[in-house]
């Protein structure tokens, strides 16, 4: 048994939502073999096949022994996803499993079993009864399954007590509990997509382009990430595999669009740079960016319609803006009553060396390693060893603070304060659920099936799915933001009007 080369990014993301962690235990804990299991039902339509191809992409990412039970006229298709499992985990293992995830209704059940199936827009999840799996192309439903029944899996596997879910069906048409949404939504058309753009094939990027790429839609949208895949990458990063490190996401992500009636152009650059090249004629902005400035800024490009997703230590979220100036923007979320603090205060707070910002903002700026007097200034601070601190020295003072305090190099995973929130490293099925969901917000609005109002939809992934998810959100009075500005306002409505 071989825990993936990248574990130790899925511990940095355990070890924030996780109260009292323990490195060790949380590695014996995901140690444990856990199983999937699917019949021919699973296998026979669209529905079936994304969630199985999800599901495996998520649990191949976190456990190292695994079994993948199915019967034995099934066997190309199991041969198919364990090899996927390998180009995630070169080193996974397989062994039979106590727990596992049962995909369809004539899947085999594990001594403890988490159900899972999908009917359109809703996923079904229970540990009482196996689920159905419907017939259509809406594969939706399918990836918010995928991800709802592998959160039931890490909470069954590492929490002490865990709350599962019992029987659930919800809705990726109205991003909560179908039970009390009321209405059946309609069926999801052939979506049409143009003047289209995705930020950051990030996390949660990577997972909405799962959901495109898995859908029927024709047009064209522009994938625009200006990074390369990193190992660490992989923790969360459906879509890749360990090969895929070193390419570049955007490219990577379009890639998967080929032959396919939807067309994806990647543009490895930054937003500022494609904004200004391409920001004024894009009617829908998708934004799946970590930088609060950088989600502003696409805001302020003036979309005609905006989508915006994130995760964060208590949830993940999901916000659809149809008209600028009539409700909450995605500047509103993220403009704060007081000053919000920049990289270098934020850096030199975190290292603890708040009287040397000015050194820090320099290094920041010029992407320099601290001097030896900084590295022994962090280490009094912080109250660690000098050498801990000192092993990155000769390294941009952004690394000491992104793999040391938030990776856990310096200080032990789980330390009191730390991470920060402005640096959360989600679970893989928490950033998957935000992009599928995300991709269900483009769709149902792309199809003309609104909203017409501003909805924040939230989602814990460490309980049960809860009900009156989305609400709407109303611009705030007296706060400074430039859905507020008549300038801002004035232009939409040039650029956009009714």
């Amino acid at each position: 048994m071989a825990l993936a080369a990248y574990h130790r990014r899925a511990a940095v993301a355990a070890a924030q939502v996780l109260e009292g962690f323990d490195e060790e235990r949380f590695a014996a804990a995901v140690s444990m073999p856990v199983g999937i299991s699917f019949g021919s039902n699973a296998v026979a339509s669209p529905e079936g096949r994304a969630l199985l191809d999800l599901l495996v992409r998520l649990v191949a990412r976190l456990y190292p022994t695994v079994s993948i039970d199915a019967p034995a006229k099934l066997e190309r298709v199991t041969n198919e996803l364990i090899e996927l499992c390998r180009r995630v985990n070169p080193e996974i293992e397989y062994a039979a499993a106590e727990v596992g995830i049962a995909v369809g209704l004539d899947a085999a059940a594990f001594p403890t079993t988490i159900y899972v199936g999908s009917d359109g827009w809703d996923a079904l999840v229970s540990t009482e009864q196996p689920q159905m799996i419907g017939a259509s192309h809406n594969i939706l439903g399918a990836g918010a399954a995928a991800c709802i029944g592998a959160a039931n899996l890490f909470r069954a596997v590492v929490l002490p007590e865990p709350r599962l879910d019992e029987t659930v069906r919800y809705s990726a048409f109205h991003l909560d509990s179908a039970l009390i949404a009321g209405e059946e939504p309609p069926p999801l058309p052939t979506v049409a997509l143009d003047h289209t753009a995705l930020i950051g094939i990030g996390a949660i990027g990577n997972a909405t382009v799962w959901a495109l790429a898995n859908s029927e839609i024709v047009g064209r949208i522009e994938l625009v990430d200006p990074e390369d895949v990193e190992l660490s990458n992989l923790q969360r990063y459906v879509l890749t595999e360990q090969n895929d490190v070193g390419k570049q996401k955007a490219k990577l992500a379009a890639r998967l669009f080929k032959g396919g009636d939807l067309k994806a152009r990647a543009h490895p650059v930054s937003l500022a740079a494609f904004l200004a090249e391409r920001g004024a004629a894009l009617e829908r902005l998708v934004v799946a960016v970590d930088s609060r400035g950088d989600r502003i800024a696409a805001q302020a490009s003036l979309p005609q319609v905006a989508f915006n997703s994130w995760t964060q230590p208590g949830d993940l979220g999901v916000s659809v803006h149809p008209r600028f100036g009539e409700g909450a923007c995605i500047s509103c979320l993220y403009t704060g009553d007081g000053p919000v603090p920049n990289e270098d205060e934020l850096v030199a707070q975190a290292l603890r060396v708040p009287e040397r910002q000015m050194e820090i903002r320099a290094l920041l700026a010029m992407g320099a390693p601290p001097p030896p007097e900084l590295l022994d200034a962090v280490a009094a601070g912080l109250g660690v060893d000098p050498p801990l601190v000192h092993a990155f020295a000769g390294r941009p003072v952004r690394s000491l603070y992104v793999e040391g305090l938030c990776g856990g190099a310096i200080l032990p995973l789980g330390a009191v304060g730390f991470p920060t929130q402005e640096v959360h490293v989600p679970l893989a099925h928490q950033s998957a659920l935000a992009g599928v969901l995300l991709a269900a917000r483009l769709l149902r609005h792309a199809a003309g099936l609104g909203p017409e109002e501003t909805l924040i939809s939230r989602f814990d992934v460490l309980r049960p799915v809860g009900v009156e998810l989305t609400q709407p959100r109303a611009r705030l009075e007296g706060r400074r933001c430039i859905c507020g500005d008549p300038d801002f306002v004035a232009a939409y409505r040039e650029k956009w009007p009714q």
